[in-house]
């Protein structure tokens, strides 16, 4: 994949941070939302922290063999699971435009802003680091 410049680069990395981030609300990406599930939290039964969340799908990025590896062995958690403490339960399906609804009715949190504000520096150093290729 070629970058022409730095904007390219951030933009490509913002939409890997966005996918990172895909569980935020209401701890249901696109397709759990129309399959049916949930990740929350194994010790209180509740709804996932964005952290949570966003440490269980980093996971994907940083060892993704690993999981496929670890999927066939334990189909029911996966790594992300284990190290973020979360599971992935059923729950009600909902249409895809619920984000919407979601989006509207969302507080926004302090942890929520922590973690954009965060990633957004994170993502605009590597994309900085990577060359600029012709």
């Amino acid at each position: 994949m070629k970058f022409n410049n730095q904007v390219s680069r951030f933009a490509f990395l913002s939409m890997f941070f966005l996918y990172l981030n895909k569980d935020f609300f209401n701890t249901k990406s696109p397709a759990k939302r129309i399959l049916g599930h949930q990740v929350i939290n194994r010790k209180t039964e509740k709804p996932a922290t964005e952290l949570q969340c966003f440490i269980r799908n980093l996971t994907v990025y940083l060892a993704w063999s690993l999981e496929v590896i670890v999927g066939f062995i334990n189909p029911k958690r996966r790594i992300g699971d284990f190290i973020g403490n979360t599971k992935v339960v059923v729950s009600e399906k909902e249409k895809l435009i619920s984000i919407w609804t979601d989006l509207k009715s969302t507080t926004i949190k302090l942890n929520f802003i922590g973690l954009l504000i965060i990633g957004g520096i994170y993502f605009y150093g590597i994309s900085q680091l990577i060359p600029i290729m012709n």
